[in-house]
């Protein structure tokens, strides 16, 4: 099997343990080390499902006879939904060792000043303080202007500081860890157009340099043209009769438009379009699906 290949997910439906139907349908979906993958849809369809579901946050894998979700580990592939067989020591410790999250809500500590939230999740993989500390500077002076780093290193609060300046904050502590895999749900909601575009190009260069991968949840369509290596959109399908309909969101071959140049995405084997179109075509599909 490729080296490079991250997650090779099939036939998985995910579904909630309050709903009686699947809310997302996984057909086929194949990750790989070292690229950008934007996940986008209308409401509803599942984009914090796919999220919740390859990141072990919730457990809402409906696995099938001819189902799979296989993650290549350090030591060799791993069976995710066996995952949810094992301890909340083990979960936890996946994720600790493979992933890391950036959230719109940001999720900082209050109780720790921005330093100390810049530096813990490094902490918490067994880096030591020091070296913690200076990956930490070297992102946040990436990140923000040199006297707002010096405030940071000083002991700011987070509670002193905008929500955009919390994003970029939820950024370093991310960034510093050692994953194999960012998700990140709608990580620059907080952000105007220009620091959006900046925090995008750190992360792509990120993801490229040290051949990580990043997941990210996004409405921001130009975001996701300019800075994906692929972009799975999300089409709503529903099953029924009469009156009696449930939508769920499908991922399958036809999702995928793959980056093969500045100028083109492919779409299948088949299908181009050329990258200053895209964004219009996917607004218009993601505009049909909310109907």
């Amino acid at each position: 099997m490729d080296n490079d290949l991250l997650y090779d997910v099939q036939n998985i439906s995910c579904q909630y343990k309050a709903s009686h139907f699947p809310v997302l349908k996984l057909t086929e979906l194949t990750i790989y080390k070292g690229q950008i993958y934007f996940i986008v849809g209308a409401s509803g369809v599942g984009k914090s499902t796919i999220l919740e579901t390859l990141g072990i946050m919730n457990n809402t894998i409906i696995k099938n006879d001819n189902a799979k979700m296989i993650f290549q580990g350090k030591e060799g592939w791993i069976d995710v939904s066996d995952i949810w067989n094992t301890s909340e020591r083990n979960q936890a410790r996946f994720r600790k060792d493979y992933l890391s999250f950036i959230f719109q809500s940001t999720n900082l500590f209050l109780n720790l000043n921005a330093y100390e939230n810049a530096t813990v999740s490094q902490v918490l993989q067994g880096r030591g303080l020091a070296e913690a500390r200076l990956k930490a500077r070297q992102l946040l002076m990436k990140l923000y202007p040199k006297d707002f780093v010096i405030d940071i290193i000083s002991g700011k609060k987070v509670e002193k500081m905008s929500g955009g300046q919390r994003q970029r904050l939820a950024f370093a502590r991310a960034l510093g860890t050692d994953y194999s895999v960012l998700f990140a749900d709608e990580p620059t909601g907080n952000l105007d157009h220009h620091n959006a575009q900046k925090l995008l190009k750190i992360l792509s260069d990120i993801v490229k340099n040290e051949k990580r991968t990043a997941v990210i949840v996004s409405h921001d369509i130009d975001l996701a043209v300019t800075y994906a290596d692929k972009i799975v959109l999300i089409r709503k399908h529903s099953e029924g009769e009469g009156d009696k309909f449930h939508y769920f969101g499908v991922v399958d071959e036809n999702s995928v438009y793959e980056k093969k140049h500045e100028a083109w995405f492919n779409h299948g084997s088949k299908q181009s379009f050329a990258t200053e179109d895209l964004a219009s075509v996917l607004k218009t599909a993601i505009r049909d699906n909310q109907n």
